[in-house]
């Protein structure tokens, strides 16, 4: 931190580089002003590009800029927005969320906020309607992070709603990023930054090529530190007429892939000279971390800790994979994980074991200690979780990370493992870190990533016995999944059956409680429910038309946009197997099977057999994604899959009497 008993610098005007981007020289300025409604915004009422959009934001304006303050610099930052809300089902934008960051002496605070909607009463007159930062609610959203909210009232169809607010902050490390897409169109985005020659930062922008707008300038003011007088340099970004971003199935993070403007401090430069690198190497990364107390130091301390723990001689009779599977599992018994990742600990092995309890870093670099202790060769690996966002590969930010998990090496074959985790095997790590790779933390000088991805498919079978009636029919139902879509089933309902029949019956089903049954096979390998449901007789013309898999496929292709620029990310390899049969009612007999259908690529499979034999009729169906993830040019490809499963599900079984 600057403070103001430094007295000299060498001045150095800031240079911002531009990664992956070029920038035209012209831009445009945008004069707003609160409260201040044309006739215009009023009669807004379609977006020309996106004419389905439940809202559009009008603008959506940004600037930070740093402030004296007498330990050196705060870092200030105003947001003023102008939305309209062109359906009811878009009232939701009125609803606003402001992270504020805190930590140890470091906060951030909300100090000027004003919000308003705006009607068009029965005269024809435009009524306001304000709120203020006392009307906001503070909630809390884990130790470093807490959020202001509140809700403009009196919203609906045909509302304006604007907001702004600036939030001072101590964190200068933290300049905020911008985000010009929303998930509604945005006509008009700029951010305008500030800097001062003490801080240099690296930007880059995401998701677009280029700006509609970018001017860099000369603020007008002199400011004086210490002994030192300069001028802001101001830049100056615009983006307009942005489209919505849809956020459709099998996406990693939105942050991933939405228009973004990121900043990364990369130097401080001091009055008496010298300057400190920010931004460093990743084999600086990985030495930093090696020598770090809350992090090498801390899985040393667990090393030694092992010959408390188990006899390592007779440990070492043991094949390297029983030893493996003896550590892990026995951090899983003893410890729990407290639902925060982290990239550091913050108390130490002893302290662990007291406890019983601890955080991602804690938990598995005390698990790595153990490991080398009884010969197993274990290094970690610092991730990013999916709703985190990519690491990008390119930048040695320690921002990207925020979790630790485990390479080991168990009978020479390397696995990656989570010791947090007791309802997955010991060689799998939760679907919440299969984001891409993570860096290995080891004494080696070259850079190793390690590949998250599953290549483990995941199984689902349904089994589905039909009971044909002349108005209604019965269906009993038996699902088991394994490996992550146990994990999935497990996170969704685990044992409490309520939220189970709740999404039975949204598939509707008619369904009694007590015809519901959660029947874990195993407690890591399956998860498996049963439930007996009714469902109406579809007749027409005297014919019965049978839907084998009842209500079990999915009828609606979850992917819906007409091009996608990033990719189809379904985490792990799936298959779903379908096993349907009936007797056929009596009098009746079968006039129509759907045909047999294969696929088979290295991409998907699909498989669709009906037969019939005496009274019994029976059809399996199955199809399999056989990658874990799909580039984005192969999208219509896997839209075109889609539409196939539901074509060949909701094929239908006829009866004639």
């Amino acid at each position: 931190m600057l403070t103001k008993k430094m007295h000299w610098l060498i001045f150095n005007l800031l240079t911002l580089f531009m990664l992956f981007v070029s920038i035209p020289s012209e831009g445009q300025n945008s004069k707003l002003k609160f409260g201040e409604i044309n006739m215009d915004e009023i009669k807004y009422n379609k977006c020309d590009f996106d004419p389905d959009a439940e809202a559009v934001v009008f603008f959506d304006c940004g600037e930070s800029k740093f402030e004296d303050s007498d330990d050196g610099f705060n870092v200030v930052y105003n947001r003023f927005s102008r939305i309209k809300i062109l359906k009811n089902s878009g009232t939701h934008w009125a609803e606003v969320n402001i992270p504020l960051y805190a930590s140890n002496n470091i906060y951030e605070t909300v100090d000027e906020l004003k919000a308003a909607a705006y009607n068009l009463n029965e005269f024809g007159v435009l009524e306001k309607t304000p709120i203020t930062l006392q009307e906001c609610k503070t909630e809390k959203i884990n130790n470093n992070w807490v959020q202001k909210k509140f809700a403009i009232p009196n919203v609906k169809a045909g509302t304006i709603i604007e907001y702004q607010y600036e939030v001072r902050s101590q964190y200068v490390f933290n300049l905020h990023d911008w985000e010009f897409q929303w998930k509604i169109p945005v006509l008009y985005s700029q951010y305008e930054v500030s800097m001062i020659p003490f801080y240099q930062y690296m930007y880059s922008l995401q998701g677009a090529t280029q700006f509609d707008s970018y001017e860099k300038s000369e603020s007008d003011n002199e400011r004086r530190f210490s002994s030192i007088v300069y001028k802001d340099l101001k830049h100056h970004f615009v983006l307009t007429n942005v489209p919505a971003f849809n956020d459709e199935e099998f996406i990693s993070s939105t942050s991933d892939y939405i228009i973004k403007l990121e900043f990364q401090l990369c130097k401080i430069i001091y009055p008496n000279g010298l300057k400190k690198d920010i931004i460093t190497t990743w084999e600086a990364m990985k030495q930093d971390l090696q020598s770090e107390k809350t992090f090498g130091k801390y899985q040393q301390q667990s090393q030694k800790l092992a010959k408390k723990i188990f006899d390592l001689n007779t440990m070492a009779q043991k094949s390297q994979k029983a030893r493996f599977d003896t550590v892990i599992s026995y951090v899983k018994q003893n410890t729990s994980w407290n639902g925060e990742y982290r990239l550091y600990t913050t108390k130490s092995p002893d302290r662990l074991l007291t406890d019983k309890s601890g955080n991602s870093a804690e938990i598995n670099l005390f698990a790595a200690g153990l490991l080398n202790a009884c010969g197993v060769n274990c290094r970690p690996v610092i991730l990013s979780t999916r709703g985190h966002g990519k690491i990008k590969t390119g930048y040695p930010f320690y921002s990207y990370f925020n979790n630790v998990v485990l390479c080991a090496n168990p009978d020479s074959t390397w696995v990656v493992t989570d010791a947090t985790n007791t309802e997955i095997d010991n060689n799998r790590i939760p679907s919440s870190s299969i984001n891409g790779v993570g860096l290995i933390i080891d004494n080696q000088k070259k850079v190793e990533w390690c590949n998250l991805n599953s290549r483990f498919p995941s199984i689902e079978r349904t089994k589905v016995i039909l009971n044909v009636g002349q108005e209604e029919s019965t269906a009993s139902i038996n699902v088991t999944a394994n490996e992550y879509l146990n994990q999935k089933y497990r996170d969704l309902y685990g044992n409490y059956k309520s939220n189970l029949v709740k999404a039975i019956r949204d598939r509707n089903y008619i369904v009694n409680d007590s015809a519901v049954t959660i029947a874990s096979i195993d407690n890591k390998k399956n998860y498996s429910y049963k439930f007996d449901a009714k469902i109406k007789t579809e007749k027409m013309n005297g014919k019965i038309y049978v839907s084998p898999f009842a209500h079990e496929i999915f009828t609606i292709n979850p992917l819906k946009q007409k091009t996608r620029s990033y990719p189809i990310d379904m985490i792990y390899p799936q298959t779903y197997i379908y096993e349907s049969s009936f007797e056929i009612p009596k009098g009746y007999k079968v006039t129509y099977t759907p045909q047999d259908k294969e696929i088979d690529n290295n991409l998907f499979s699909l498989s669709l057999h009906s037969s019939y034999n005496n009274d019994l009729v029976k059809t399996v169906f199955s199809y399999q994604f056989k990658k874990p993830e799909y580039e984005s040019s192969l999208y219509d490809e896997l839209k075109s899959y889609f539409k196939q499963i539901i074509t060949a599900g909701s094929e239908k079984i006829v009866l004639e009497k």
